[in-house]
Protein backbone atom coordinates (compact mmCIF):
# COMPACT_ATOMS: atom_id res chain seq x y z
CA UNK A 1 0.00 0.00 0.00
CA UNK A 2 1.17 3.39 -0.82
CA UNK A 3 1.55 6.31 1.74
CA UNK A 4 3.12 9.65 2.23
CA UNK A 5 3.65 11.09 4.92
CA UNK A 6 5.01 13.88 6.89
CA UNK A 7 9.29 12.94 7.77
CA UNK A 8 9.02 12.84 11.18
CA UNK A 9 6.19 10.20 11.70
CA UNK A 10 6.05 10.94 15.55
CA UNK A 11 4.69 14.67 14.84
CA UNK A 12 3.94 16.41 17.73
CA UNK A 13 4.34 13.89 20.83
CA UNK A 14 3.11 15.05 24.15
CA UNK A 15 3.56 13.92 27.39
CA UNK A 16 -0.08 12.89 29.20
CA UNK A 17 -0.75 10.61 32.04
CA UNK A 18 -1.85 7.85 29.54
CA UNK A 19 1.44 8.74 27.15
CA UNK A 20 2.08 10.15 24.46
CA UNK A 21 -0.34 12.09 22.43
CA UNK A 22 -0.46 12.48 18.79
CA UNK A 23 -0.71 16.08 18.48
CA UNK A 24 -2.54 18.52 21.00
CA UNK A 25 -6.17 18.17 22.31
CA UNK A 26 -8.75 20.92 23.19
CA UNK A 27 -10.35 17.87 25.28
CA UNK A 28 -7.38 18.67 28.29
CA UNK A 29 -9.42 22.34 28.83
CA UNK A 30 -11.94 22.24 31.81
CA UNK A 31 -15.48 21.37 31.17
CA UNK A 32 -16.11 22.94 35.03
CA UNK A 33 -17.15 26.44 33.53
CA UNK A 34 -19.44 26.98 30.99
CA UNK A 35 -18.41 30.60 30.19
CA UNK A 36 -14.52 31.94 30.22
CA UNK A 37 -11.31 31.33 28.48
CA UNK A 38 -11.30 27.36 29.45
CA UNK A 39 -14.86 26.68 27.98
CA UNK A 40 -14.10 28.17 24.65
CA UNK A 41 -10.82 26.66 23.99
CA UNK A 42 -12.84 23.17 25.33
CA UNK A 43 -15.33 23.67 22.82
CA UNK A 44 -14.13 25.71 19.98
CA UNK A 45 -10.54 25.83 20.16
CA UNK A 46 -9.61 23.23 17.26
CA UNK A 47 -8.51 25.30 15.37
CA UNK A 48 -6.01 27.01 17.78
CA UNK A 49 -4.65 23.48 18.80
CA UNK A 50 -4.22 23.11 15.17
CA UNK A 51 -2.04 25.74 14.64
CA UNK A 52 -0.03 25.39 17.58
CA UNK A 53 0.24 22.00 16.77
CA UNK A 54 1.96 23.14 13.26
CA UNK A 55 4.24 26.05 14.70
CA UNK A 56 5.75 22.78 17.08
CA UNK A 57 6.52 20.65 13.99
CA UNK A 58 8.32 23.29 12.40
CA UNK A 59 10.40 23.49 15.26
CA UNK A 60 12.09 20.62 14.21
CA UNK A 61 13.11 21.60 10.52
CA UNK A 62 13.68 25.60 11.92
CA UNK A 63 14.82 27.42 15.43
CA UNK A 64 12.62 27.57 18.15
CA UNK A 65 10.41 30.82 18.96
CA UNK A 66 10.19 32.99 22.21
CA UNK A 67 6.74 31.19 21.79
CA UNK A 68 7.16 27.16 20.91
CA UNK A 69 10.84 27.43 22.86
CA UNK A 70 8.86 27.31 27.08
CA UNK A 71 6.89 24.29 25.83
CA UNK A 72 9.84 21.94 25.28
CA UNK A 73 11.30 20.31 28.66
CA UNK A 74 15.26 20.44 29.13
CA UNK A 75 15.59 17.03 27.62
CA UNK A 76 13.61 18.28 24.66
CA UNK A 77 10.32 16.36 25.19
CA UNK A 78 6.89 18.44 25.38
CA UNK A 79 4.41 18.55 28.33
CA UNK A 80 1.19 18.87 28.89
CA UNK A 81 0.98 21.30 31.18
CA UNK A 82 3.49 23.64 29.30
CA UNK A 83 1.31 23.37 25.92
CA UNK A 84 -2.16 23.87 27.61
CA UNK A 85 -0.22 27.78 29.08
CA UNK A 86 1.18 27.67 25.17
CA UNK A 87 -2.11 27.49 23.53
CA UNK A 88 -3.55 30.35 26.04
CA UNK A 89 -0.73 32.34 24.78
CA UNK A 90 -1.90 31.43 21.47
CA UNK A 91 -5.23 32.22 21.47
CA UNK A 92 -4.35 35.41 22.97
CA UNK A 93 -1.93 36.78 20.85
CA UNK A 94 -3.28 35.47 17.19
CA UNK A 95 -6.75 33.51 17.26
CA UNK A 96 -9.02 35.13 19.94
CA UNK A 97 -11.39 31.81 19.55
CA UNK A 98 -15.37 33.21 19.89
CA UNK A 99 -18.08 31.21 21.32
CA UNK A 100 -19.93 29.50 19.29
CA UNK A 101 -18.22 29.94 15.69
CA UNK A 102 -14.58 29.64 17.04
CA UNK A 103 -12.19 30.78 14.17
CA UNK A 104 -12.54 30.90 11.14
CA UNK A 105 -10.06 29.80 7.64
CA UNK A 106 -8.90 33.14 6.80
CA UNK A 107 -8.40 34.04 10.49
CA UNK A 108 -5.88 30.79 10.67
CA UNK A 109 -3.77 32.15 7.24
CA UNK A 110 -3.34 35.93 9.19
CA UNK A 111 -2.24 34.64 12.54
CA UNK A 112 0.34 31.75 10.78
CA UNK A 113 1.26 34.89 8.28
CA UNK A 114 1.79 37.18 11.27
CA UNK A 115 4.03 34.42 13.26
CA UNK A 116 5.80 34.32 10.08
CA UNK A 117 6.70 37.52 9.77
CA UNK A 118 7.54 38.16 13.53
CA UNK A 119 10.22 35.49 14.03
CA UNK A 120 11.09 35.61 10.35
CA UNK A 121 10.50 32.10 8.49
CA UNK A 122 10.59 31.56 4.90
CA UNK A 123 7.08 30.61 4.96
CA UNK A 124 3.80 31.73 3.78
CA UNK A 125 0.63 30.11 4.19
CA UNK A 126 -2.97 29.88 1.86
CA UNK A 127 -6.35 29.12 2.74
CA UNK A 128 -7.60 27.46 -0.45
CA UNK A 129 -11.24 26.28 -0.84
CA UNK A 130 -13.34 26.29 -3.98
CA UNK A 131 -10.99 23.36 -5.73
CA UNK A 132 -11.93 20.28 -7.05
CA UNK A 133 -10.97 16.76 -5.61
CA UNK A 134 -7.81 16.02 -7.83
CA UNK A 135 -6.66 19.29 -6.86
CA UNK A 136 -7.16 19.25 -3.06
CA UNK A 137 -5.67 15.82 -3.24
CA UNK A 138 -2.34 17.31 -5.24
CA UNK A 139 -1.95 20.20 -2.85
CA UNK A 140 -2.16 18.03 0.22
CA UNK A 141 0.11 15.11 -0.93
CA UNK A 142 2.62 18.05 -2.48
CA UNK A 143 2.60 19.85 1.37
CA UNK A 144 3.14 16.58 3.22
CA UNK A 145 6.32 15.94 0.47
CA UNK A 146 8.06 18.99 1.41
CA UNK A 147 7.21 18.32 5.41
CA UNK A 148 4.43 20.77 5.92
CA UNK A 149 1.06 19.06 7.84
CA UNK A 150 -1.85 20.45 6.31
CA UNK A 151 -4.99 22.23 8.34
CA UNK A 152 -8.03 20.37 6.84
CA UNK A 153 -11.31 22.08 8.00
CA UNK A 154 -14.19 20.22 7.71
CA UNK A 155 -16.63 22.79 7.76
CA UNK A 156 -20.55 22.85 9.25
CA UNK A 157 -23.81 21.95 7.58
CA UNK A 158 -24.70 24.40 5.29
CA UNK A 159 -27.12 26.42 4.72
CA UNK A 160 -28.56 24.40 7.79
CA UNK A 161 -26.40 25.05 10.43
CA UNK A 162 -28.34 23.11 13.07
CA UNK A 163 -28.29 19.84 11.07
CA UNK A 164 -25.82 17.16 12.34
CA UNK A 165 -24.70 15.39 9.11
CA UNK A 166 -20.97 15.05 9.17
CA UNK A 167 -18.18 12.54 8.16
CA UNK A 168 -16.27 9.42 9.74
CA UNK A 169 -12.98 9.52 12.09
CA UNK A 170 -11.78 5.90 11.39
CA UNK A 171 -9.02 3.67 13.54
CA UNK A 172 -6.65 1.31 11.32
CA UNK A 173 -6.79 -2.01 12.22
CA UNK A 174 -4.45 -3.38 10.43
CA UNK A 175 -2.94 -2.29 7.28
CA UNK A 176 -5.42 -1.06 4.86
CA UNK A 177 -8.51 -1.73 7.26
CA UNK A 178 -10.23 0.90 9.22
CA UNK A 179 -12.89 0.79 11.47
CA UNK A 180 -15.39 3.43 12.16
CA UNK A 181 -14.41 5.29 15.44
CA UNK A 182 -16.66 8.55 15.21
CA UNK A 183 -19.39 9.45 13.02
CA UNK A 184 -21.34 13.18 12.21
CA UNK A 185 -17.92 14.79 12.62
CA UNK A 186 -18.19 18.34 11.22
CA UNK A 187 -17.45 22.06 11.94
CA UNK A 188 -13.78 21.57 13.28
CA UNK A 189 -10.38 21.46 12.14
CA UNK A 190 -8.06 18.37 12.04
CA UNK A 191 -4.05 18.49 10.93
CA UNK A 192 -3.18 15.88 8.11
CA UNK A 193 -0.30 14.07 8.64
CA UNK A 194 -0.08 11.48 5.53
CA UNK A 195 -2.10 9.71 2.84
CA UNK A 196 -2.66 6.21 2.02
CA UNK A 197 -3.76 4.33 -1.03
CA UNK A 198 -5.38 0.99 0.32
CA UNK A 199 -5.84 -1.37 -3.02
CA UNK A 200 -9.50 -0.56 -5.08
CA UNK A 201 -11.05 2.54 -2.30
CA UNK A 202 -10.17 5.97 -1.86
CA UNK A 203 -7.31 7.71 -0.19
CA UNK A 204 -7.55 8.01 3.15
CA UNK A 205 -6.11 11.24 5.32
CA UNK A 206 -3.72 10.10 8.20
CA UNK A 207 -5.13 12.99 11.12
CA UNK A 208 -4.35 14.30 14.21
CA UNK A 209 -7.34 15.19 15.89
CA UNK A 210 -8.50 15.38 20.21
CA UNK A 211 -4.28 14.17 20.19
CA UNK A 212 -5.27 11.23 18.38
CA UNK A 213 -4.32 9.20 15.22
CA UNK A 214 -7.48 9.00 12.83
CA UNK A 215 -8.23 8.79 9.68
CA UNK A 216 -10.47 10.17 6.74
CA UNK A 217 -11.83 8.74 3.70
CA UNK A 218 -11.04 11.34 1.10
CA UNK A 219 -14.17 10.76 -1.10
CA UNK A 220 -16.53 10.73 1.55
CA UNK A 221 -15.11 13.85 3.23
CA UNK A 222 -15.90 15.44 -0.50
CA UNK A 223 -19.30 13.83 -0.56
CA UNK A 224 -19.77 15.77 2.33
CA UNK A 225 -18.70 19.12 1.03
CA UNK A 226 -20.90 18.34 -1.95
CA UNK A 227 -24.23 17.48 -0.36
CA UNK A 228 -24.12 18.57 3.17
CA UNK A 229 -21.61 21.48 3.64
CA UNK A 230 -20.35 24.39 1.27
CA UNK A 231 -16.60 24.80 -0.45
CA UNK A 232 -15.95 27.85 0.85
CA UNK A 233 -15.78 26.46 4.71
CA UNK A 234 -14.13 22.97 3.80
CA UNK A 235 -10.70 23.91 2.65
CA UNK A 236 -6.85 23.61 3.38
CA UNK A 237 -4.17 25.54 5.01
CA UNK A 238 -1.37 25.01 2.54
CA UNK A 239 2.02 26.19 3.45
CA UNK A 240 4.46 27.38 0.98
CA UNK A 241 8.30 28.82 1.54
CA UNK A 242 9.22 31.63 0.09
CA UNK A 243 11.53 34.34 0.05
CA UNK A 244 12.08 36.43 2.65
CA UNK A 245 12.81 40.56 1.91
CA UNK A 246 15.97 42.00 2.75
Amino acid sequence: MKQIHLKYSDYIGISTPSGLSYGGSQNWYSRAKKIGCEARLNRFGCGTIALADVWLYLTKRFCKTELTAPVFTKTGKLSQKSYLQYVHKINRRYTFTIPYSGITAPVIQLAFNRYARKYKLPLHAYYHCFINNRTMLELIIKSLQSDFPVILAIGPNFPLFWKREGITFYAEQTEGEYIPVYENIHSHYVTVTGVSFPTNRSPMLEISSWGQKYFINFREYRHYIKKNSCEMTCGILYIEHQTLDK
